[in-house]
């Protein structure tokens, strides 16, 4: 059987793929106030999400280097990452990598 892949693509200063998971893709989501305008803080309150995908697909979440929890390798050079077409590249290898596995598809 086929396991369908999800790759969800998020990042930027202070923004890591965080809020994909506890927004919209975990089994777990924050709850937001009715007034999206109301500022809340930590904690935060979450609830399952009964629309998360994880009951029929696998899901990778990546972030571009250096935002979230991702780091550059020990030696690397952050020129080659900071551009457009660094974020392509490395997103482009990290999504190759999960389709080793024969049981996988992308979706």
């Amino acid at each position: 059987m086929l396991v369908p892949v999800i790759f969800a693509f998020n990042g930027g200063p202070g923004a890591s793929s965080t809020f994909l998971h506890l927004g919209a893709l975990g089994p777990k989501r924050v709850i937001f106030p009715a007034d999206l305008n109301a500022e809340i803080a930590p904690p935060y309150e979450l609830a399952d999400n009964n629309y998360a995908p994880l009951d029929v697909a696998d899901l990778v979440l990546i972030d571009p280097v250096e935002t979230g929890y991702s780091r550059l390798a020990p030696g690397a050079k952050r020129e080659s990452f900071y551009t457009a077409a660094g974020d392509a590249r490395t997103g482009d290898e990290d999504a190759a990598q999960p389709q080793a596995d024969d049981r996988r598809r992308l979706v």
